[in-house]
């Protein structure tokens, strides 16, 4: 029976009952992982071991396969993301803090690397600029509330000048010159 003819079949995207859910072969556990400990997932990938040419675990074979912690599994790592971030949350409720210091914690992992400092410098700079001279000159509550307007509008210039430039390059990418 061909699929296009077959008046039961849903489409590509069905997903019947018998098959593993996306969420479990995803998120759950990953798919690539043999289980075994060994290098046989054929990602193309060197590991530590087979760079260095040593057996680092004792196991008198070079095979380490360090990109599936846990055997594959990753639901451990689910779980200690959850407790983590409702431990976070909670130890800044109880203290009153403010909550948006969890995403200033998530920007700075996230953005660890060569730029880090360079970014961090103008923050700073920035941040002292706000504290000894728009405080004083526009005063404490009313400069937090036009600093959130400048950060939103400067934001959305970026975007905008984002887009126009991606638009002009789709479109001269579109057009080509045509002698006559």
């Amino acid at each position: 029976i061909e699929l296009d003819t077959d008046p039961t079949f849903r489409g590509d995207f069905y997903q019947s009952s018998t098959e593993t859910p996306m969420f479990f072969q995803i998120y759950w556990q990953d798919p690539k992982s043999t289980g075994d400990g060994l290098d046989n997932d054929f990602d193309g990938l060197a590991d530590e071991e087979v760079l260095n040419q040593r057996d680092d675990d004792g196991d008198g074979a070079i095979d380490e396969d360090v990109r599936h912690p846990l055997d594959g599994e990753k639901w451990p790592i689910l779980i200690v993301g959850l407790l983590f971030g409702l431990g976070l949350y909670s130890f800044l409720g109880f203290f009153g803090m403010p909550m948006f210091f969890v995403w200033g914690y998530i920007r700075a992992v996230a953005s660890a690397g060569a730029a880090t400092f360079f970014a961090m410098f103008t923050e700073v700079i920035g941040a002292l600029l706000a504290r000894y001279y728009f405080w004083p000159k526009f005063g404490k509550q009313h400069w937090r509330q036009v600093a959130m307007v400048l950060a939103v509008g400067f934001g959305v210039g970026m975007s905008l000048v984002g887009m126009f430039c991606a638009a002009t390059l789709m479109i001269s990418k579109a057009v080509s010159v045509t002698k006559f």
